[in-house]
C-alpha cells in the first residue's frame, strides 16, 4: 500500500467534490481503511488535519467566487456546503482574516491554498533509531476517554485528558500495575469502529484491572519501535511523518492498522518510544 499514491487519489476526489458532498465512505473506499485511520495518516504526512485542508481549499475557491461576483455571499456559502451565513463567515475569516463581505474589495488581501500534490521523499538528513520486534498479544489497563472521528476535536481532547490524569495523580497510581513489557506509561489510540474510538492512558500489565480502570488486549503483531528523546509532541509528530513518508514506502512492510502506542517514561527523562504495527506486504 503506497500511502503517497493513496493520498493523491483522495485529494483528487476531494478536489472534484469541493462544491458537493465529500463522503467519508468514499474516502474509506479509496484509501482501503477507515476514515479515522486515513485522517491520522493524512495529518502525519501533510502536517494538516483533513478537515483543515478541505476548509482551506473551499475558502480559497469561495474567495475567487466572491471577487468574481459569482452571486450572493449566502449562495456561495451554500455552494460550498455551509448551511448558515454564520458558519461560512467563521470559516472564511479563519482562513483569510477578513469576513466575506470585505473580500469584494479588489484591494483585499486574501490567502490562497493550492491543491496538494504529494511525492515520495528520501531525506536521510536526520537519523531515527528503530528496531523491529515480534510480540505476543498483551493487555493494557488504565483510564480512557472517548474520541471523535473528527481529528480536530481529538487534538483538543487528548492533551486535556493528559492534564487531568497528571493533576489527579493517576499516572503515579498506574506504576504499581506495570509488570509487563513495554515499561512506562502508554498513550494508546484505539479504534474499533466509528462508535468505538478511545484514547487510553495506561500500562502493560498481567494484573486484573481494578473497578475504576479499563483493560483491552493488543493483538500479536510485528512492531517497528522508534526511539527518540526531546520535546514529546514535536518528536512524536516527526516520527510518524518519517514513518509514512520515508520508511514505509521503501520497506517490505505495510501499516498494520493496530493501535499506535506511545511509551513515555515514569521518570523525568526525555527518552520515549513510538510503537507502530506493521505487516509483510
Amino acid at each position: 500500500m503506497n500511502w503517497i499514491n493513496i493520498l493523491n487519489d483522495v485529494i483528487n476526489y476531494i478536489e472534484s467534490n469541493l462544491n458537493s458532498e465529500i463522503s467519508h465512505e468514499e474516502i474509506s473506499k479509496i484509501s482501503c481503511c477507515s476514515y479515522y485511520h486515513f485522517q491520522k495518516v493524512f495529518s502525519y504526512i501533510t502536517g494538516l488535519s483533513l478537515g483543515e485542508y478541505i476548509r482551506n481549499r473551499k475558502m480559497t475557491l469561495a474567495a475567487f467566487d466572491i471577487q468574481k461576483d459569482e452571486g450572493r455571499i449566502i449562495d456561495i456559502a451554500y455552494k460550498y456546503g455551509y448551511a448558515s451565513p454564520n458558519s461560512f463567515n467563521k470559516a472564511f475569516k479563519s482562513v483569510h482574516g477578513i469576513p466575506p463581505i470585505k473580500a469584494k474589495n479588489n484591494k483585499a488581501i486574501l490567502n490562497i491554498f493550492p491543491k496538494l500534490s504529494l511525492s515520495l521523499e528520501i531525506s536521510g538528513t536526520e537519523d531515527v533509531k528503530y528496531s523491529i520486534v515480534e510480540k505476543e498479544s498483551f493487555k493494557i489497563i488504565g483510564n480512557r476517554i472517548s474520541l471523535s472521528e473528527n481529528m480536530n476535536e481529538n487534538f483538543k481532547i487528548v492533551p486535556n485528558f493528559w492534564k487531568k490524569m497528571i493533576n489527579n495523580d493517576f499516572i503515579n497510581k498506574l506504576k504499581e500495575f506495570n509488570n509487563n513489557y513495554p515499561k512506562g506509561i502508554l498513550g494508546v489510540n484505539y479504534f474499533k469502529n466509528s462508535r468505538y474510538i478511545y484514547y487510553y492512558i495506561s500500562v502493560s500489565s498481567n494484573k486484573k484491572a481494578p473497578k475504576n480502570m479499563y483493560e483491552i488486549n493488543i493483538p500479536k503483531s510485528t512492531w517497528i519501535i522508534f526511539k527518540s528523546e526531546g520535546d514529546f509532541e514535536k518528536s512524536v509528530q516527526k516520527i510518524y511523518t518519517k514513518f509514512f513518508k520515508e520508511w514505509l514506502p521503501f520497506s517490505n512492510y505495510e501499516y498494520g492498522k493496530l493501535p499506535d502506542i506511545e511509551v513515555y517514561p515514569f521518570d523525568k527523562s526525555k527518552n520515549f518510544e513510538v510503537w507502530i504495527s506493521i505487516k509483510n506486504k
